[in-house]
């Protein structure tokens, strides 16, 4: 066995850093929701794909002006703090003992009546599930427990900023779903942004 001793300062000081980012870990933007881009996401040589322009601004602020008829709380402060205002139930916030409570249940029927009344035919969430089946060339729906599906389309409104986190339903709802993700997309729709601050950063997991 060998005898060598190597001091950790030793090893700090004399790295030379030759790669300064992970090239696994990409930003592009693009016009549009390509297949390949998603492809590259879920094989992991993409780390954030920017599309533009994916909901047009006239429809963000149409949405905007009609949010305040939209009834916002909060995640479980004792889970989630600072608070960030929310519109739709979080699973997270139900979840209890392998399944969801039955008050889960009414508190998506009470939301997608109202998140109806705003968009009408027009929904923007369906609008890009309807892309999605479009550029994957594939059948895309909302996660569903026991045939029921799951709220999609939370509005969040971050005031004062968010902790770093990840999204993971396969660790957080084990054997749960209806369907197990192989892969999970962290996806953002930005209906309104400030001129200047709140950046969304983002980490791979390797490196957060």
């Amino acid at each position: 066995m060998s005898k060598l001793k190597v001091d950790v300062r030793d090893i700090e000081e004399n790295t030379e850093v030759v790669q300064t980012y992970d090239p696994m870990f990409d930003v592009i933007d693009a016009p549009a929701l390509q297949g390949r881009d998603l492809t590259r996401l879920s094989a992991g040589t993409l780390g954030i794909l920017h599309v533009r322009q994916l909901v047009d601004s006239a429809r963000c602020g149409q949405i905007m002006d009609k949010a305040d008829r939209l009834q916002f709380d909060t995640y479980d402060l004792k889970r989630i703090y600072p608070p960030v205002a929310k519109f739709g139930p979080s699973a997270y916030d139900y979840y209890l003992d392998g399944g969801f409570r039955p008050d889960y249940w009414e508190h998506v029927e009470s939301a997608n009546r109202m998140w109806r009344q705003i968009v009408g035919d027009d929904d923007p969430v369906e609008a890009i599930m309807q892309r999605l089946r479009v550029v994957l060339r594939t059948d895309v729906n909302r996660a569903a427990v026991g045939g029921r599906e799951l709220f999609a389309g939370m509005l969040r409104e971050f005031s004062d900023g968010g902790r770093m986190h990840f999204d993971e339903l396969a660790r957080e709802f084990p054997g749960v779903l209806d369907e197990e993700p192989v892969i999970q997309f962290g996806f953002n729709c930005h209906l309104s942004v400030p001129e200047s601050g709140g950046e969304h950063r983002l980490s791979s997991q390797m490196a957060a």
